[in-house]
């Protein structure tokens, strides 16, 4: 090898990174593609380097067995997406606070979400909660005016309304909710 430099490091450990480098396979050009990297910015044909918050952003697709992590942060959107997943994949996604899936086939099913209704009422029987979420058997929840629990019979009427009915006059709320 001809040239010279002039480096800090000395002897062994230029030799050590040096033999390093060689036995690696890296060439030229992926130091020229190295160098180029941007930290936290996803370019094609071009390493990922995490900013200095450890982020990455703005990748197209990502393919994984498994996802692990304290939470999915997904970004709401107001339409269903256009395109389709391909056949044996779902999107899993959230539009205006609510969770779907949509299938290869274009299917969209409502799978959870951040959607609560609640339904005061005062000195009733019964109480009809229309609440649209297209959903046949929401989770109910009857509260007092003491906020304690408050026995009902549930009748599931349709996938937007719930029925609650007392054995006598109560006070309080209904509260439904997906999940």
């Amino acid at each position: 090898m001809a040239g010279s430099f002039s480096s800090i490091w000395k002897g062994s450990q230029i030799d050590g990174a040096i033999g390093v480098i060689i036995n690696s396979g890296v060439t030229v050009g992926n130091l020229t593609v190295l160098k180029s990297v941007t930290a936290g910015v996803v370019d094609a044909s071009k390493a990922i380097v995490v900013d200095a918050q450890k982020n990455i952003g703005t990748f197209n697709e990502l393919t994984s067995n498994i996802f692990k992590g304290k939470y999915l942060k997904l970004e709401d959107l107001t339409a269903d997406p256009t395109d389709n997943p391909a056949s044996g994949y779902q999107y899993l996604y959230l539009k205006n606070g609510d969770l779907y899936l949509k299938n290869s086939s274009g299917v969209v099913k409502k799978v959870g979400g951040g959607t609560r209704k609640e339904y005061t009422f005062t000195n009733a029987t019964s109480v009809v909660c229309t609440h649209g979420l297209k959903y046949r058997y929401p989770i109910v929840t009857i509260v007092g005016a003491d906020n304690r629990p408050i026995a009902g019979q549930i009748n599931y009427t349709s996938i937007d309304e719930t029925l609650v009915s007392f054995n006598h006059a109560q006070s309080g709320t209904v509260i439904i909710r997906l999940v």
